[in-house]
């Protein structure tokens, strides 16, 4: 089983690293959001020296799902997103709305400034189950030695949000 199918992180094109352990570092919520951290760093040993995912839920209209990552050399990183949805992409790529059953749900990038949606079919080896009429939507990254983010913001509305995520670090319970 290939780990984009688990709406994950792949790195240059490998599966997670079956032996790893991810652990939830922090559960909360304030005024603003509920939340949950996961320190995701072991998926890819050797590849990434950090990665944690924080997931926010913001005024029962967003979602945020946050991925920090500190590579350890160059790397290509795919952000994977599995819908049955239909989807739509901007003419930039920077939004994709997804339609299923009348509903309607937009995808924003937040960052990593200058990359794109891309819809892609999903592949599946002899092994695994067909996924019919599912749509993996992705951001394609390449990375440098810095640390980065990448972020995505669910909405109701197609209008982009002004939202200003701190680091994972700062989302505490208040």
């Amino acid at each position: 089983m290939r780990s984009e199918g688990h709406n994950t992180l792949t790195i240059d094109g490998n599966n997670e690293d079956l032996d790893a352990h991810g652990v939830i570092t922090q559960v909360g919520s304030n005024s603003s959001k509920l939340f949950a951290i996961a320190d995701l760093s072991q998926a890819y040993k050797g590849k990434l020296s950090s990665w944690k995912r924080g997931v926010a839920l913001l005024d029962d209209e967003k979602m945020l799902v946050q991925d920090e990552i500190v590579p350890v050399t160059a790397t290509g990183i795919i952000w994977n997103f599995h819908t049955r949805a239909q989807v739509r992409l901007s003419p930039d790529g920077s939004l994709a709305t997804l339609t299923q059953n009348g509903s309607v749900l937009y995808a924003h990038i937040l960052s990593p400034a200058g990359v794109r949606f891309s819809a892609e079919d999903t592949k599946q080896s002899s092994v695994e189950a067909i996924n019919r009429n599912v749509t993996n939507l992705t951001l394609h990254v390449q990375s440098g030695h810095e640390a980065m983010n990448i972020e995505v913001l669910f909405t109701k509305d197609a209008t982009k949000s002004s939202i200003i995520s701190p680091p994972l670090t700062d989302w505490t319970p208040r």
